[in-house]
């Protein structure tokens, strides 16, 4: 009688997280089209030329940009998206630190940058849904404190950073309300 024939195959079972692994079949990029709008809604030149472009899949550019993400759920640098869970006590002390955390290292010639992260409410399967659910995000840095509703579809925070001096300035993102969200990129342009 022959030997058997084995095959082996090396592969790690890892069970299906619906909608979490689920991601949508078009997902959110940066576009010159998008970032013209944005400077057209906060009545800007559409001037200016990108200076970085971070994601979770890129979250760093050496002694440029950088993003720290605080308390996800899930960081996928594959697909590039980070996710927040529900919290399960909304006013848990870990709310505050669930969040997004945006540095950049202002040169010496520019002193006004637009700052644009594309996030949605919800998990990453709802990317482009259209939903009518909406998620509160708040900004806060130097010199900037502001709220913005995003439809669970997804959207843009987009932000104006003034830098009147060099060096390293960071700003958090977050959504305070106990809900779930995704993020997706972050675009920081030269104004």
């Amino acid at each position: 009688m022959p030997a058997p024939k084995i095959t082996l195959t090396l592969a790690r079972a890892v069970p299906q997280r619906p909608g979490v692994d689920d991601v949508p079949a078009t997902r959110p990029q940066p576009t010159a089209a998008a970032r013209t709008q944005i400077l057209k809604q906060l009545k800007l030149p559409s001037a200016g030329s990108v200076f970085a472009t971070l994601s979770p899949a890129r979250p760093s550019i050496a002694d440029k940009a950088a993003l720290v993400f605080q308390h996800a759920a899930v960081i996928d640098t594959g697909v590039g998206y980070a996710w927040w869970r529900d919290r399960e006590v909304p006013d848990s002390k870990l709310a505050p630190l669930e969040r997004v955390l945006i540095w950049f290292k202002a040169d010496a010639l520019t002193k006004r940058y637009l700052v644009d992260a594309v996030v949605n409410a919800g998990m990453p399967i709802v990317w482009g849904s259209g939903g009518t659910k909406t998620c509160a995000f708040t900004v806060r840095g130097p010199q900037v404190d502001q709220s913005f509703k995003i439809a669970e579809g997804g959207g843009h925070v987009a932000f104006i950073a003034e830098s009147p001096t060099t060096g390293w300035h960071g700003y958090e993102l977050t959504a305070p309300e106990p809900w779930r969200f995704t993020f997706w990129y972050c675009e920081i342009t030269r104004l």
